[in-house]
C-alpha cells in the first residue's frame, strides 16, 4: 500500500478582471469547460478585494463555485489587502503546496506574487518577464508545474 499523499499544484486567481471582466457575469474572461479540466489537475482558489457575497454569487453564478473549497475563496476583510502576502501564505500552508501561481491583471497582483514569493501569470497585464496570457484558457497551455 502506497502512503504518498498527492498534492496537486496551487493556482490562486484575481477575480475582477482575470476569472471575471469588469464584474459583469456571465462575461467569464475564459471558458467554464477549461476551467473545469483545469482544476481536474490543480487546486483552484481566489483572492480578490470583492466581498464574500458578491464573489460567491459571481462564482454561483457563472457554475464554477463547486471548483473552489470554501476555505480557498479568500475576500475582503479577511486578511490585509494586496500586496500584503499574508492571504497568499496561508493558502499555501492550508492546501500544503509547493507549487504556487498566482494569475491577475494588475500591477497589485503582480506585487501581491512578488511579496508571497510565488510565480506570476498575468492576463492583460504586461510586465516585462512576466508570463501573459489573454484568457483563463490559455493556462492549459502555459507551463505551471517548474
Amino acid at each position: 500500500m502506497d502512503n504518498k499523499i498527492s498534492i496537486k499544484p496551487l493556482i490562486i486567481f484575481d477575480l475582477q478582471g482575470t476569472l471575471v471582466k469588469r464584474m459583469r457575469p456571465p462575461l467569464l474572461n475564459g471558458s467554464v469547460i477549461k476551467l473545469k479540466k483545469l482544476s481536474q489537475l490543480n487546486t483552484l482558489a481566489i483572492f480578490t478585494g470583492a466581498s464574500k457575497t458578491e464573489t460567491i454569487n459571481i462564482l454561483k453564478k457563472l457554475g464554477i463555485y463547486d471548483l473552489f473549497i470554501p476555505k480557498n475563496i479568500i475576500t475582503k476583510g479577511i486578511f490585509p489587502q494586496k500586496p500584503s502576502p499574508l492571504a497568499i501564505k496561508w493558502l499555501i500552508e492550508f492546501n500544503l503546496a509547493v507549487t504556487v501561481t498566482y494569475v491577475g491583471d494588475t500591477n497589485k497582483d503582480y506585487l501581491t506574487a512578488k511579496n508571497s514569493v510565488v510565480s506570476f501569470i498575468s492576463v492583460g497585464f504586461k510586465k516585462p518577464g512576466i508570463t501573459q496570457i489573454s484568457t483563463v484558457d490559455d493556462l492549459l497551455n502555459v507551463k505551471i508545474n517548474l
